[in-house]
């Protein structure tokens, strides 16, 4: 477990993620709260849920790639024992 929240907070993974975010959150936004956009009505609670729309690609970038990074070391591992 350690490994791979060590993994996950390596700087090359959290920019990939926040990268990710950046361009799948507003577009995440605009589908799912455009009529609300377009009719004026956010509130606070829009405001929080924009927010954590935005978190979701992050997190999946951010957990893909460090999967990623650990199955390659312990491939990269196994392939140098044998």
């Amino acid at each position: 477990m350690r490994e791979w929240i060590d993994t996950a907070l390596d700087p090359p993974i959290l920019l990939r993620g926040a990268r990710v975010a950046a361009v799948v959150g507003p577009i995440l936004i605009i589908i799912n709260y455009w009529d609300v956009l377009l009719s004026g009505s956010v509130t606070a609670m829009v405001i929080a849920k924009m927010a954590l729309t935005v978190c979701v690609p992050f997190c999946v970038s951010v957990y893909s790639s460090t999967s990623t990074v650990i199955r390659r070391r312990k491939t990269e591992e196994w392939s140098s024992s044998t």
